[in-house]
């Protein structure tokens, strides 16, 4: 996970169950988190070096054990942006030079390919994986400002897309939100309502693209955060309830089953990490400060189990 302090991304480490943060002790001079291991025991980040922060800056790849310790470089690889494999041995990531591109390497820094590498792609970020490693699961957005979710092959790079949207975001944090399942099969994103672009509902979408349609139909606005290991249980951020809180929804075929329950009050809006085969789930918070949070839910009944407890602080 990463803070922000003193206008810089600085790497900690906790444990799970909250405490006090502390420094990690490594020589990175700061580092934002991209993603956690499959296995919960590692980071992935890329370590912040310049004073910029542009686009043109050099921002290497590091893998950090958890609770802390000693960082490793993968490779030589510049990222902005990656994502483990189901099995922990690659990563793909992304890196813009002139163009963005989607790459693929092992974690001991071998065996880098290039998967996309396209001038008119202006923004591409890798989602999730295949659970036989095969595809990567991506959003790109063309040209025409039209996002696409799409799988590449890592067979032969081919491109196919799975979902066109009607969303045009903004900028970079307008981008449509992708929950992938735990075994990459199925996934819940967010897109304009077709009456009232201002608002977002959340569809389902299976991995192959033969199975979609709405989940969470709502005047409110609506984000998927992440499916439940098991893959029955979405949960979600709606402002229905007044402010964005904790919602589920129990999910069959890719169908609703029931009426969505709030799981949690008053969370405000929150980047999503993961939910852990005991229930726990990690989340980020950005409030002047960027801060990660921990709290452990029992999905069946909406019993919190563990109150939110931070896993950053100020400092």
């Amino acid at each position: 996970f990463d803070e922000e302090g003193g206008g810089r991304p600085v790497l900690h480490e906790v444990s799970a169950s909250g405490g006090d943060a502390l420094a990690v002790p490594t020589t990175l001079k700061g580092a934002w988190l991209w993603d956690i291991s499959p296995d919960f025991s590692k980071l992935l980040v890329t370590e912040f070096q310049g004073e910029g922060g542009g686009q043109d800056e050099a921002l290497p790849l590091w893998e950090v054990p958890l609770p802390g310790g000693t960082a490793r470089r993968i490779g030589n690889v510049l990222a902005n942006g990656a994502a483990w494999s189901p099995d922990g041995k690659q990563i793909a990531y992304t890196w813009f030079t002139d163009m963005f591109e989607l790459r693929v390497i092992n974690t001991d820094g071998t065996g880098v390919r290039t998967l996309i590498r396209d001038k008119s792609i202006t923004y591409l970020e890798p989602l999730g994986w295949s659970l036989d490693g095969n595809q990567v699961f991506a959003t790109v957005i063309p040209a025409n400002k039209v996002p696409k979710i799409v799988s590449v092959s890592l067979t032969d790079s081919s491109i196919r897309v799975l979902k066109t949207l009607r969303h045009s975001p903004r900028d970079w944090s307008d981008m449509p939100r992708v929950a992938v399942s735990l075994h990459g099969e199925y996934m819940a994103y967010d897109d304009t309502q077709a009456d009232n672009p201002s608002h977002h509902d959340i569809f389902y979408l299976s991995a192959d693209g033969t199975i979609q349609g709405p989940l969470i139909e709502h005047r409110a606005e609506d984000y998927p955060l992440a499916w439940t290991p098991d893959g029955r249980t979405l949960l979600f951020s709606s402002n229905r309830s007044g402010e964005p809180s904790f919602w589920t929804l129990k999910v069959t075929d890719g169908k609703p089953q029931g009426a969505a329950q709030l799981l949690r009050p008053d969370t405000g809006d929150v980047t999503a990490l993961g939910i852990t085969p005991k229930g726990s789930f990690y989340y980020g918070i950005t409030s002047g400060i960027r801060e990660m949070y921990m709290a452990s839910f029992d999905f069946e009944t909406g019993e919190l189990l563990k109150p939110p407890t931070t896993v950053t602080q100020s400092f």
